[in-house]
Parts: structure tokens; sequence; C-alpha cells
């Protein structure tokens, strides 16, 4: 249940903040008309996106930036921080979010700006005093304009964030809203094009509304740039809620699929040398990194990473289209690929934020098309890349090795992904195979283990037509949780069957390491979600082991399909971008495209299974164990990956008192905001 409200303002209950700076601005000449506003010249720029949600969400996320923000000025002392809000579009903006932007504005400043662009507010803002964000003392009643943010999982998270009087908390508020919506990349735009520009950070943060940073989080971002001069950009570590329980398989997957990101496939690129993506929900980029500047300062010719990022707001062809589906990826690949500066990307383990996960089938079936078409195409971009890069005579042989080394890892996982698919058939067959010779001796139950897969076999098929089609009615989500409920339904049967009648010695070890991979990750610097794990993990391990099939099938089959999924944008223009016309998808060269598309994944999905099921022929049991290891390696290398790191660095988000006790030094070792130049490679 959605419990999002809408804020009408009470007349009994005036609440305003005087802005000192307000002005209408156009694109063209935005960055001279702002040149009065006052300028960082270092510290922190945080790019706060809204777009639908409402106050409520909104305050939850200013609750955790008063934490992180204190936290952080605790361990750096005098740090600067500019808080951009960039708000997309006042037409589709929530009521709730547009009360609190008129106690900023005053009722008759956003009607005054006639064709301009975009409207720009500016005030000193102490977050110690959130009360112009609560809906407290306002009438409840549906918010409109489409889906909100459920926040209540929120809400567990705000610790502490209300010291009224704490000068530790007070920022440089900037309040920047378009008069039209144009979408989060436009916003981005706007604040890399525009105000990072203007205000010159050290560091760049973006983050989602609908996000809460943990207390630590700003501080270990900062403090990592802080300690890497040639750190470019830093991934923090971002979950959902915890699920209420294992029978919520909706958002059981959800929070295994967010942690098996965290804590082993992240660790896992960060050591073979490329991290590939920074969370749009809380990651940070150092300015230097993006503006296009040389060592000295001086402009780097032909080096513009920003340029090609901000490509996806123009049209595109059906493959850019499915790039630019993960612009944070794209974003990424420019920055390590700077001829002169070896940048990196980290993830940071200890900088945790919690974000609102997806509360529908539907909702989440189309992010996740949106995510895995874009980490697809971004993976084949980096490899169809790296020999040019690794040719290039100016880059170092240890970035070329690195570079290799990280081409291989990404090759090897693009494969493992394009033939999810064609895995869970053939564990299904080969698992019911053998458990149905195990139990030949009963006709009864060898037939009716193998009936049963071929009914998860038509239910798969009847599965893809659905996913081709497009359509995410009511019925097709119900045969969608039918079609995951038989087919796990008979994966644990036969499982079950194979472990009680069959040789368990053979079985139960990965078995077991695959279900205990991801606690055991997390008992390495994030206990606290080892409880949420253990009663996560199995159910999904077993009964929504193929709901990911079902997320790659729903991506692959609507490749064309670029709209970005959620909060009510389920439409695309024609040319390609995700966010502006709000054309539905018909084009021709896309709907190509996904023909293609499709075709080669089904052609390649059913190559490998013939080859594997003619390899291992009448050896189920072989079979088996062969895929489970496919997969347990792979969570393997993660794991093994996550504990070095942690042995290396010391650090994990359970260090919370070592950090306390870092804060209760002597104040001459406190760390000073700085940022050191980088050396070329």
């Amino acid at each position: 249940m959605n419990l999002s409200l809408d804020a009408r303002i009470v007349a009994d209950r005036p609440l305003s903040v005087e802005c000192d700076l307000k002005e209408w601005v156009n694109r063209e000449t935005a960055l001279a008309a702002i040149d009065h506003f006052p300028r960082l010249n270092g510290g922190i720029a945080l790019c706060l996106t809204v777009y639908n949600e409402t106050a409520e969400a909104l305050h939850a996320s200013f609750v955790g930036l008063a934490d992180s923000i204190r936290f952080l000025r605790e361990t750096c002392p005098g740090i600067a921080v500019s808080v951009c809000m960039l708000v997309d579009g006042l037409t589709k903006c929530s009521s709730s979010t547009r009360a609190v932007l008129d106690r900023f504005a005053g009722p008759d400043f956003f009607s005054s700006g006639g064709s301009q662009d975009l409207a720009c507010l500016h005030t000193q803002f102490d977050l110690s005093d959130l009360s112009v964000f609560e809906a407290a003392g306002c009438e409840s009643a549906p918010d409109r304009d489409g889906p909100q943010i459920d926040t209540r999982g929120l809400r567990g998270f705000e610790r502490g964030a209300h010291r009224p009087g704490d000068p530790t908390t007070a920022v440089q508020l900037l309040i920047a809203v378009k008069q039209e919506n144009h979408g989060k990349l436009d916003s981005h735009w706007w604040f890399y094009r525009i105000f990072c520009p203007h205000l010159n950070p050290a560091y760049c943060f973006q983050m989602d509304v609908g996000t809460m940073p943990t207390e630590q989080a700003l501080q270990a971002m900062t403090t990592a740039f802080q300690g890497d001069p040639c750190l470019g950009a830093v991934a923090s570590s971002i979950m959902p809620p915890p699920p209420s329980g294992p029978a919520d398989l909706l958002h059981c997957w959800q929070y295994v699929s967010f942690a098996n990101s965290t804590l082993l496939d992240w660790p896992a690129e960060n050591t073979v040398g490329y991290l590939s993506v920074v969370p749009g929900q809380l990651s940070a980029i150092r300015w230097e990194a993006i503006s296009g500047r040389a060592i000295d300062g001086a402009q780097e010719e032909g080096w513009d990473p920003l340029a090609v990022y901000f490509k996806g707001l123009e049209a595109l062809t059906p493959y850019e289209s499915m790039l630019y589906a993960a612009e944070d990826r794209v974003l990424c690949r420019e920055i390590v690929s700077d001829p002169q500066v070896a940048w990196t990307i980290s993830h940071i383990d200890r900088a945790m934020a919690v974000t609102d996960p997806c509360n529908s089938w539907g909702e989440l079936l189309r992010q996740r098309k949106r995510w895995s078409n874009g980490y697809m195409a971004c993976r084949v971009n980096f490899i169809k890349k790296l020999p040019g890069f690794i040719a290039n005579p100016t880059v170092s042989m240890h970035r070329k090795i690195r570079s290799a080394t990280a081409g291989i890892y990404h090759s090897v996982m693009l494969v493992n992904d394009w033939l999810v698919t064609a895995v869970s058939i053939l564990l299904l067959q080969a698992l019911t195979g053998h458990a149905s010779s195990l139990v030949s001796r009963f006709a009864w139950a060898s037939g009716g283990l193998r009936a049963s897969f071929w009914a998860a076999m038509c239910a798969l098929l009847v599965q893809f037509f659905i996913c081709y089609r497009g359509s995410l009615s009511a019925r097709s989500l119900a045969f969608f949780r039918f079609s995951i409920a038989l087919q796990g339904s008979v994966f644990a049967v036969s499982l079950c069957v194979a472990l009680l009648f069959g040789r368990t010695s053979e079985l139960i070890p990965t078995t077991a390491f695959i279900v205990a991979a991801l606690p055991l990750a997390s008992l390495l610097g994030h206990r606290r979600q080892t409880r949420a794990l253990l009663t996560s993990v199995p159910i999904v391990a077993i009964t929504g082991y193929f709901v990911t099939p079902l997320m790659w099938m729903y991506a692959v089959c609507n490749a064309h399909d670029s709209s970005w999924g959620t909060k009510g944008l389920t439409s695309a223009p024609a040319d390609g971008r995700r966010e502006g016309a709000g054309a539905k998808v018909g084009n021709v060269p896309f709907r190509r495209f996904r023909t293609g598309y499709v075709s080669i994944w089904i052609v390649i999905n059913l190559c490998f299974v013939y080859v594997f099921d003619t390899w291992f022929g009448s050896d189920r049991l072989g079979a088996v164990i062969a895929l489970q290891l496919m997969n347990a390696v792979v969570m393997l290398f993660g794991l093994i990956c996550r504990a070095s790191t942690r042995l290396l660095t010391g650090t994990g988000t359970d260090d919370h008192q070592r950090e306390r006790r870092a804060v209760a030094a002597p104040s001459g070792t406190a760390r000073t905001v700085g940022d050191s130049r980088v050396q070329p490679s």
C-alpha cells in the first residue's frame, strides 16, 4: 500500500524561508545570469534531483543529508557544502512538493517566469531545522501525477537529524526549478554545465530524492577522494529497506539483487581494475576528472567527458538509445579513458544509502529493462573500445594491463548474463532429469516430474510471447507470477528429491555455498544486513531463482523501448530519447533493431542449450553440478575480492566506533580539506 500524501498547506501554519536571490534564467545565458551568486571554490556541490516525488520523500532525503553533513564536518571541519535541488518541471511536480517550493519562493514567483527556462533560488539554509519540508499540519489526500514513493521503509534510518542550533549543518541551498520536464539527464546538464562551472567545487555529488544517505556516507566518500588524488569517481553502497518477511518475494528479490551488486559484483569490478557504474541514487565525481581540465588547470584539448555524457539528450540510434539507458556507465567509461590522467573509480563500502524500492512487479520489470539493456550495451561499448585504448601510445603499460584484465572479466560477465535464460532452462532440465531417474521405480513420481518440467517450459514459452508484446497488464503480471511459481516449485521439488535420494556429497557443497555466499559477504562489514539476507536468500535462491531470467527476457524483448520505466514514465519518444515528447514506441528502425536483437539472443541461447546438452548427454547430475559451479565460481570470486579489499583497507560499514574515535582525536590531527593535483600517467 502506498502511503504517500498530498501536503496542502493549512492557513493556520504559515511556513516560509527568505531567499536572498531569486532569478529566472534562459538556457543560453544562464551562466552569466547567475554570476552574482556565491561561489564555493572547493568543497562539495550536491545535486538532488526531483521529479514527481512527494514532500514526504523530500523530507526523508534531507533528514539523511543533515545527519551525513554533520558527521562529515566533525571529521572534515570547515568544508563548504552547496546543495542544488533540481526540480524537473513545474507541471510534473507533485502538489506537496510544489507547496514546499512556494514556501521558499512565495506563491506568485513561479507564475512570473514567462518564456524563461529555469527559476533559480538561493539561500543560506540550516539543515538542523527541516520543518519547511515537513507535511505535518497538512490535510491528507492522495497526491496527484502518477505513482509516488512509499517512504515507510526509510523512516527507520532517520537518526538524530534534529539538533537545533547545530552550526555544522549550514549549507548553501540552490533551488533550480525547470519550467518544463526534460528528464533527469537534462537536470544533470544544468548541474554540470551551469552550476558546477560557477561554483567550482572539488567534488560533485549526485543523489535522487527518495534516497537517504546514512551518517557516514558523505564523509566516507569525501575522505576517499582526499586520500587518493587519482580517484575520479566513487560509488556508494545502495540498499533498499529490508523486506517485511520471506513471503514478500518482490522486495526479497530486490534486496538480494542490490546486496549481490554491492557485496560481490562491485568489489570484483574494483579488483579487476574497472568499476563500470556510479549509481545515480548516490555517487560522487571529482570535478577535475570531468571538467576537461589538464594537470595545470588549462582546458584539455579535445577531451570533454561531459560532451559524451550529454549526447543522450540528442536524437539517438537504437543502439545509442540502449547505451544511454545507463548514462552513468557511459560517463564512467569516459572518466577512465582520459589519455593524460590515470583516473580510477572505486566502490566505497562504508558509504551506505537507503533507497526506495519498486512496489509492483510491473514497475520492477520496467526498471530492470532499462538497467539491463543499458548495462549490456555499456559493457559491449567498453569491450569494443578497449583495443583502441590499449593501442594508444600515450597510455602507460600499467593502465593497459589493468584495462585488459577488466576487459576479460567484463567479457565473461557479459556472456554469463546473456545466457542466463539458457542456464536456467538447462538447470531445470538437468535437475528434473536427475530427480526423475532417482525415483524411476515409482512411475507416477518419475512421470510427474517430467510432465511438470514440460509444463514449466510451456509456461516459459508463453512468458516469452507476453514479454515480446511488451504488455504489462494485470493478466500478464498474474501469468508471470504463475510461471515463476511453477518453475520454482518444479526446481524445489527436484532439488529435494536429488538431496534425499541421490549422492548428496556432490550436490550439497555448491548448493550450500550459493545460498551462504551473500550472508557471508555481509559479515565482512555489513552485519546489519545479515539477518535480512538469511531470510531472503533461501526463498530467492529457490522460488525466486527464475525471476532473474524473466527480467532479462523482458529487457531483451523490449530493447527498442527507451522509456524510463518508473515514476509513471512508461512511454518513449520516437527519436530514442527516454524523456520528452512521450510518444509511444513505434519507430520502424527501433522495431527492426529489436527484432534482430531478440533473434540473435534466441539463436545463441538455443545453441548453448544444444551444445551443453550434447556434451553431458545422460549425465544429468554432472550437468547440474557444472551449472551450479558456474554460479558458485562467480560468487566465490566476488567474495574473495571483497575479503581481500576488507583486509587491505580494514574498513566497513560497521566501523562506526572507529570513525567516532577518529573524530575524538586532537584537533591538530584533524583531516583538512584539500585537493592535490594528480600526475600524468
